[in-house]
């Protein structure tokens, strides 16, 4: 047997430490050729490696000395890292994790790995030793019956094109490029094309080179044609980038397969993993006939390291030592003589003449200097091992399985590539109404909250006249530092330096801020010391003693006792005074709001201005100092708070709001707290008992959102209505009146703090964030997808966004992404709009999640509601309580949420305590409630307990819809790794996770995949529908606008008829189609050439608009000219309006109209098959 080492990370001081004892590994059948850590690399108390004791060289044919037929297990972080210092492994962007998820690791030079990996809690890996001890461990991959070849030629190249067109075989598929195929500068250097049998390589390069060019044409458009031909059957890694090359190169939009999809499919995920760490993951597993392939393109990376040195040298960068920066190191005419040349001269002789000529033609271009030879032989094996994944695995999975999740992949590359046109000019719009709306939000809050203190500390603080004129000052700017004159004079000074002036002090300013006093006892106390003022001196504690001395005597602080409740009262006395100010004479009512302020002598440009307020005077996005707030200000008023509290969050129960209905009949919200006050002792004991609770615990989240959340607002406007319509009082500016009525103070200070919390988050997550963040500017198609990105040379470039979606690599294999989070009620959704001559379709999925477990059940009650359109919860409602009403919009408001609540929990396996709290009920009630849902619907509950009971005997797996693998997380963490026993929380975690795993991701992933076959479907057609948005349930498509009349019926064919074909769920829909994201119109489908579409005025004339840029022709039901939008000016009520959300434009009107189409103006080659009811 050759070498068997073991390599144990014995780091047991670091706090990254593994803690792994190398004696554990001797005396259990490994051998003793055990190597610790710690014998040749010194650790890092912080974590990791510190140094190695040895050079590379040394260990690499010594004690780590690895050749082929050996066999090594690698134990811990530590000994990982040092390997991969040693040893190219192939991996891209894995680390030492992922490496422990395969079962063996092959290296190029003929040694085979197991990494042991620590967990944080619960240990390390363990070890199949009569596994790894076994021949099969060091087995290699047989290609001898694999043949390859490279392609210089016309003829050849169209000899093997011949040869591939002919196989009714699937394919492996990959690209040899000069950058990315978006770039200017793109080209292709080559592709390889393989069966399992034999693989070519298409040398684009040399192919050119030697042909005519027309041949060479002639030998482009063959090729497209091959690739167009058996696109179904081509396997390819990434297939964005092949797909993109396509686009770019040949004009071809091809539905390729990508090996990466059996990742996902086999539960791994949650990451997107290299082709060669999947390729040593199927590839490499135990038990297979054929297996054991090692690093197949060491010599590659090596060749392009050599040339990155021989084209850059790394230097210091000058304008920061601590950083390096790279610096060319040779030129065109030099090239040649350098030390890296002749080394890759010496790797591969033979090939000098041909090195010379591809960097003189594509000097600094390493992947297009390297030789075909060279290039096509690990091309030709990439493509190779991709094909090769999906040959192994090909039989352990349904098509069914494979195909949804290669159209969720297919979904997410087309979603990456065709991105989404941006409204600039309102994205301009929105930026600065953010500034305005966030300056008077937080002005007003931090006015507010200066009076409330200053209030306060007048009524504590004595003696404030002993303070003379220059410690008023200091006080007001918040930088008499308890009168310590040390740090007052470091403060001043650190931020008013100046080379100017003598001093070192930028004088003007100093005595222009400071006044007179505290400027001659600065500059006088630095003369003293004959030093001047600049950084350096901060540190330096003699020459401030003079200065303190100075200070001291200018701030009249020998006979005075700094108290710091008189400090605070001045900061906020000054404040206060600014803050009216600014109220009066700068930003004097929310429609006049400037675009710079000055405050405290000092201008700002707005976003610095509310930075600055929101930093020094309300700090509400501080959890730790917004709790000081909230506590003082719940000091004040907690009883109000209560009051509300009982109301608002007892409403949705109609026994206990019946009470207050009685209570408070025709009252005003004044007289019935005040009712509450005089007589709370005759309450209902159980409104007591609540009451009671709020006050324990006055600092709660249902007691503080009065102020801190737009509950604050909705406490008051739910059950008095007639607040919600009150705009003027929360638009008016702030004055002192305001606090005169309690309620309408609390109201107005709680919408001005969502003001600014709403826009700030918009703002710094959305206008600044994804919406700016993913921008691009790029040359359109005529198929919205980009060919040419950041090309400065064309004059029609246009600004899209490019999201990134997650696709499948949530647990569940859901999708995520940054546009799952954007509010739903706010019109930034209006800066993604539609391009020319295009319109933007929205489908929302009714109850997906229900219905795909009610139809994958088979209960007949639940298939029965559906299918006879009835709403299930209010089904259940009338059997729960059915002396109610349920005609009645108030009953069906406070108790369907209830129902829904019950069910939806239960799918998702929460408890009665936690199902009661998020319905509002009692325990006992919730419990009686689900009794009744699941005696109603038996069947779902015999299939929901087999799916709750299923990971528990399945090995922590979920039975998922297509039988693909999927894993709960909690079920590594079911021993408890302390006690050795069962972890009862884990386990009810995967048992929850049994049946809500299971519906979310089969309801996600088919969703996805009936999208897709909608773009899939127009393609076919030559109709362009292009994929912007996915969000879980619903998909946002640009279309042409002349297709309008026909988008119903193609989504119920190919969307819903589609899923319905393979899940047996009819996933029922709402459409909607608009200018833009956020201006959207229901659309009901009349007649053939017939829709209505409801909405505003201004959304209506929008998608008019859209149908007249084209000439789309058509009739309206109504006169045109009577579309009057009627616009919201005062930006409070558009906010209220919203749900308390961000608004810049809103029209409140509300219309619908019928649009009769010339369906023969139009010929989309598509028909409908199916009849759409309208």
């Amino acid at each position: 047997m050759n070498r068997v080492l073991i390599f144990v990370d014995d780091d047991t001081t670091s706090k990254a430490c593994t803690g792994i004892n190398p004696f554990e590994y001797y005396g259990v059948g490994l051998g003793n050729d055990i190597v610790p850590v710690s014998s040749i690399a010194d650790i890092d108390p912080k974590g990791g490696i510190s140094s190695l004791k040895y050079d590379k060289s040394t260990l690499r044919n010594g004690v780590l000395r690895l050749e082929d037929g050996d066999r090594a297990l690698i134990v811990g972080k530590n000994a990982w890292d040092i390997l991969c210092m040693l040893y190219h492994n192939g991996l891209r962007n894995e680390n030492g994790f992922d490496a422990s998820r395969l079962d063996r690791l092959g290296l190029n030079c003929g040694a085979f790995l197991k990494i042991l990996w620590k967990d944080k809690d619960y240990g390390m890996d363990k070890v199949d030793i009569g596994y790894f001890m076994s021949p099969e461990f060091i087995k290699k991959w047989d290609y001898s019956g694999f043949k390859s070849a490279v392609t210089h030629t016309y003829d050849d190249a169209l000899r093997y094109l011949a040869f591939f067109d002919s196989l009714n075989d699937e394919f492996g598929y990959d690209f040899e490029t000069s950058g990315m195929a978006t770039e200017p500068d793109f080209f292709i250097t080559g592709c390889s094309v393989t069966t399992e049998k034999y693989g070519v390589f298409f040398s684009f390069t040399d192919i050119k080179r030697s042909s005519t060019k027309e041949q060479y044409q002639d030998f482009l458009r063959r090729f497209s044609d091959l690739s167009v031909r058996h696109q179904s059957g081509i396997w390819a890694y990434n297939l964005q980038f092949e797909q993109q090359v396509n686009f770019r190169e040949f004009g071809t939009d091809l539905e390729l397969c990508d090996s990466a999809v059996y990742n996902i499919i086999e539960g791994f995920h949650g990451k997107r993993y290299s082709l060669k760490w999947t390729a040593q993951r199927v590839m490499n597993k135990r038990g297979m006939a054929n297996s054991g392939i090692l690093s197949w393109d060491d010599a590659f990376d090596e060749l392009n390291n050599k040339f990155d040195k021989m084209y850059w040298r790394v230097v210091p960068d000058p304008n920061n030592p601590k950083e390096s920066i790279k610096v060319p190191n040779c030129t065109i005419d030099d090239f040649e003589s350098t030390e890296e040349f002749q080394e890759i001269l010496k790797l591969y002789p033979g090939y000098d003449d041909e090195f010379k000529l591809l960097i003189r033609e594509h000097f600094g271009n390493t992947f297009a200097n390297i030789p075909s030879d060279i290039l096509g032989k690990y091309c030709i094996l990439d493509a190779y091992h991709t094909l090769m994944i999906r040959r192994i695995l090909k039989d352990d999975y349904s098509e069914t399985c494979v195909d949804i999740y290669l159209d969720n992949v297919r979904l997410g590359a087309s979603l990456h590539s065709g991105g989404m046109y941006k409204d600039l000019d309102y994205h301009a719009r929105y930026q600065d109404q953010c500034n305005k709306m966030k300056a008077y939000g937080i002005t007003y809050s931090a006015t507010v909250y200066a009076k409330l203190r200053l209030d306060y500390y007048r009524s504590i603080t004595k003696d404030i006249d002993k303070y003379n004129d220059s410690c008023k000052l200091l006080l007001g700017r918040g930088e008499f530092m308890k009168g310590d004159t040390v740090k007052i004079a470091k403060t001043i000074i650190s931020n008013n330096l100046s080379d100017l002036y003598d001093s070192g002090l930028d004088e003007p300013t100093v005595y222009d801020t400071y006044g007179e006093e505290i400027y001659n006892a600065l500059v006088e106390g630095l003369k003293d010391t004959y030093t001047k003022a600049e950084d350096s001196i901060l540190r330096k504690k003699k020459v401030f003693i003079p200065i303190a001395e100075r200070l001291t005597d200018a701030l009249g602080l020998r006979s005075l006792h700094p108290d710091e409740n008189i400090e605070r009262y001045m900061y906020y006395d000054v404040a206060y005074k600014e803050f009216i100010n600014i109220w009066r004479n700068q930003m004097t009512d929310i429609y006049h709001i400037p675009n710079e302020f000055t405050f405290l002598g000092i201008k700002y440009n707005i976003r610095e201005y509310s930075d600055k307020i929101k930093d020094d005077y309300f700090p509400c996005t501080s959890p730790k100092e917004y709790d000081v707030i909230l506590r003082f200000l719940m000091d004040r008023y907690k009883i109000e708070s209560s009051f509300l509290s009982m109301i608002y969050n007892n409403l949705n129960k109609i026994e206990i709001k019946k009470i207050f209905d009685a209570m408070y009949a025709g009252m005003t919200i004044d007289q019935a707290f005040q009712h509450f006050v005089t007589n709370i002792s005759t309450y209902p004991q159980e409104l007591k008992e609540i009451v009671t609770m709020y006050l324990k615990d006055p600092y709660g989240e249902r007691m503080t959102d009065t102020f801190d959340d737009a509950r604050g607002f909705w406490k008051q406007a739910d059950y008095w209505s007639d607040i919600r319509v009150d705009y003027k009082t929360l638009t008016d500016p702030y004055t002192e009146d305001d606090f005169k009525d309690t309620f309408k103070f609390l109201r107005k200070f709680c919408i001005m703090q969502c003001l600014f919390k709403k826009y700030q988050k918009v703002d710094s997550t959305y206008i600044n964030g994804l919406f700016k963040t993913f921008d691009k500017e790029v040359h359109d198609t005529p198929k919205l997808v980009p060919d040419v990105m950041w090309d400065k040379s064309r004059n029609d470039n246009v600004i899209k966004m490019f999201p990134r979606y997650l696709v499948c690599e949530k647990d569940t294999k859901r999708w995520s992404s940054g546009y799952h989070t954007i509010i739903s009620h706010s019109d930034i959704k209006r800066i993604v709009t539609a391009p020319f001559g295009y319109l933007l379709t929205y489908f929302d999925i009714s109850s997906a999640e229900v219905r795909s477990i009610a139809y994958k059940s088979q209960d007949p009650v639940m298939i029965n509601l559906f299918e006879t359109g009835q709403d299930l919860y209010v089904h259940i409602g009338k059997i729960a309580f059915p002396d109610l009403d349920w005609t009645t919009k108030a009953v069906k408001k406070a108790k369907r949420p209830i129902f829904k609540q019950v069910l939806l929990g239960s799918l998702y396996g929460m408890g009665f305590n936690t199902l009661a709290k998020n319905s509002g009920v009692s325990v006992d009630e919730a419990k009686r409630i689900h009794k009744v849902m699941f005696d109603e619907f038996s069947v779902l509950r015999e299939y929901t307990d087999k799916l709750f009971r299923y990971p528990l005997d399945h090995d922590g797996y979920i039975q998922t819809f297509y039988g693909d693998k999927l894993r709960t997380p909690s079920w590594k963490y079911r021993i408890n790794p302390v006690t050795g026993k069962e972890d009862s929380a884990a386990l009810a975690r995967a048992t929850r996770h049994g049946c809500n795993y299971c519906i979310q991701n089969g309801s996600a992933i088919t969703l996805a995949a009936g999208f897709w076959n909608n773009v899939r479907v127009a393609k076919k057609y030559g109709i362009v529908i292009q994929p912007i948005i996915c969000v879980h349930d619903s998909n946002t498509n640009q279309v042409p606008a002349g297709f309008m009349p026909y988008l119903r019926p193609f989504y119920d064919e190919n969307f819903t008829e589609f899923t319905r074909n393979f899940t047996g769920v009819p996933f029922l829909y709402d459409i909607f189609v608009g200018a833009n994201y956020n201006d959207c119109c229901l659309l009901n489908q009349l007649a053939p050439d017939k829709v209505n579409i409801g909405g505003s005025n201004s959304d209506i004339l929008k998608i008019l608009n859209k149908l007249d840029e084209v000439g789309v022709e058509y009739q309206l039901n109504k006169d045109r000219r009577d579309f009057i939008p009627e616009y919201v000016e005062n930006p409070i009520e558009r906010f209220i309006r919203d749900s308390v959300n961000t608004n810049i434009e809103m029209d409140i009107s509300e219309n619908n109209v019928d649009i009769t189409f010339n369906l023969n103006q139009y010929n989309w080659g598509w028909k409908p098959s199916i009849k759409v009811q309208p």
